[in-house]
């Protein structure tokens, strides 16, 4: 009897000796291209392997990765203790394993997110991450990973800015997280946090660095009355006219967010940007933020849904503050 398609794939976990096979994969399976420098970025190959990446693929017995799932390990906050997480990053099917890879339960991308998850569940807290609505719902479906529902997308459309009539309370500078106070800042905000990717100046100049593949906008925000930053705002250009919302941390006093959003609003339309998309979940601290700020709730501008999968007990949907800086979209 002849061997299903399945059963003639083997698999596995990776070994950095796959990543030729993984990338040639990926160049086949999207449009998009990715030179060798971002993919050593991404997946932090300039650090120590077991801080840095998990990967497992289901390959051909040509060699070829039939399917793939990669994701980054990080450091998470909980109860005043750091435990490791995961970001899912890329995950594909090979085109010419699909029909075997997608649509199928049983198929080879679902088995290699299976093997995935359960080699995760081994070290790590979670997984979160935002993926195709297809995937997503797919997975779903086989209890595999879980929907995150506390969580929506906004927009804001930019006012014409004003003439500047008075002084602000706070300074809106430039940066490239590359001072040990935004370890200060970190120390800070963690502390109204149950649950949290550890922000500290590692992560943040790690994650914004143009090395990821995308232009981000990053800025300080500083207080005349605090030796470190009192929050951030970082944002990435899309479309002409339209930017994204990636990730902020904004100052306690409402003067201070305000006087901080209008130079950043200004900033934007210098610039021609008129729109303004985000991803904020309800558990983040600047939630409350955005319609006071002129954000109002818009269906998904893509086709994608966020989801997480807890290999302990968590009450991620209303403890975790989730960020478009949580998954790999942006």
């Amino acid at each position: 009897m002849t061997k299903s398609p399945l059963a003639r794939c083997t698999v596995r976990a990776m070994t950095e000796s796959d990543w030729p096979a993984v990338q040639a994969g990926f160049m086949h399976s999207f449009v998009t291209h990715r030179p060798p420098q971002v993919w050593a970025w991404r997946y932090q190959w300039h650090q120590p392997h077991q801080a840095g990446w998990r990967g497992w693929i289901s390959q051909a017995p040509d060699g070829t990765v039939a399917a793939f799932f990669g994701a980054t390990v990080h450091r998470c906050w909980i109860q005043g203790q750091e435990q490791p997480l995961l970001i899912a990053r890329d995950n594909y099917s090979h085109p010419l394993w699909r029909h075997h890879s997608g649509a199928s339960r049983q198929g080879l991308f679902v088995s290699t997110e299976q093997a995935f998850h359960a080699a995760g569940a081994q070290e790590a807290l979670l997984c979160m991450g935002i993926g195709l609505d297809r995937r997503a719902r797919l997975s779903t479906l086989l209890n595999v990973c879980t929907p995150y529902h506390k969580g929506h997308w906004w927009r804001q459309s930019l006012p014409t800015p004003s003439p500047q009539e008075h002084g602000y309370a706070i300074q809106v500078l430039p940066t490239q997280f590359a001072e040990p106070t935004w370890n200060t800042l970190w120390a800070q905000y963690r502390q109204g946090l149950r649950i949290s990717l550890v922000r500290d100046r590692e992560f943040l100049a790690w994650r914004f660095d143009d090395r990821q593949g995308q232009p981000y906008w990053r800025f300080a925000l500083w207080s005349i009355t605090s030796a470190a930053p009192v929050g951030f705002v970082v944002l990435t250009p899309t479309e002409p006219g339209r930017a994204i919302l990636v990730d902020l941390v904004l100052p306690q006093a409402p003067q201070a967010v305000r006087d901080a959003w209008l130079q950043i609003t200004r900033w934007l339309r210098d610039r021609g940007i008129s729109h303004l998309d985000t991803f904020i979940g309800q558990a983040c601290p600047a939630h409350p933020w955005l319609p006071l700020l002129g954000f109002t709730p818009v269906a998904p501008p893509l086709p994608v849904q966020p989801v997480y999968r807890c290999y302990t007990p968590l009450d991620f949907d209303n403890d975790y503050p989730f960020t478009l800086a949580d998954s790999d979209l942006y």
